[in-house]
C-alpha cells in the first residue's frame, strides 16, 4: 500500500463503541474511502435527502435479464459515481463481467 500524504477519518456506520473511549469508533484511511465507495455504489438514487443524484440506482438491475448492455450500464453508473462523489479514491478500472448463471 502506498503512503497516504493525510489521513482520512469517517465515522463506522454500524456505531460500535471504542473499547476505551465509548465512544462511536472511527474508520480510518484505506477502510474509510472503501466504506464511502461501499456506501456511494449501494444507494440508489432519492434515497439521501437534499443529494437526490447521490448513488447508483444499481439495485433497479437486480432482476433485470444479464446482457453485455447491462453490464456497461453497470460500470459507467459505478465509474461515474465514485468519480463525482469520492475525490480520496483513485479509481484504476471497474470490470463488470456478465454472468449468464
Amino acid at each position: 500500500m502506498p503512503a497516504l500524504t493525510r489521513q482520512y477519518s469517517d465515522i463506522n456506520l454500524s456505531f460500535t463503541k471504542h473499547p476505551v473511549t465509548g465512544d462511536v469508533a472511527k474508520l480510518t484511511d484505506y477502510t474509510a474511502v472503501k466504506r464511502s465507495v461501499e456506501n456511494i455504489i449501494l444507494t440508489n438514487f432519492y434515497e439521501r435527502p437534499f443529494q437526490p443524484k447521490l448513488g447508483t440506482g444499481i439495485t433497479a438491475s437486480l432482476f433485470e435479464p444479464m446482457s453485455t448492455i447491462i453490464a456497461n450500464q453497470l460500470q459507467f453508473l459505478i465509474t461515474s459515481a465514485i468519480e463525482q462523489y469520492e475525490p480520496r479514491a483513485k479509481l484504476q478500472s471497474v470490470i463488470v463481467s456478465a454472468d449468464y448463471d
